[in-house]
């Protein structure tokens, strides 16, 4: 796993909102339209990504440190890429 990502997540009870949706073209991809697919260091929780469930939005569980679907209303503290 991405060592930031681990970082923020030691501790945290929380499950955190990571910038990836898919809600243009039905891929996963981050708010600087990259494509998951590309970001190894994020695994998916089992059965997912859920392509019945209409939630766009996902999360990371700081738990077992795996990749839902959640609905992008749901408030949740983010963790967002982007260059400088």
């Amino acid at each position: 796993m991405n060592w930031c990502i681990d970082h923020l997540l030691r501790g945290s009870e929380e499950e955190l909102f990571l910038g990836i949706h898919n809600y243009f073209r039905g891929d996963w991809v981050s708010v600087s339209d990259t494509d998951v697919e590309k970001m190894k260091h994020l695994k998916w929780s089992k059965k997912e990504p859920d392509e019945y469930r209409s939630y766009n939005c996902a999360i990371i569980n700081p738990k077992n440190k795996l990749v839902s679907r959640e609905s992008c209303t749901v408030d949740h503290p983010f963790i967002c890429k982007v260059p400088l």
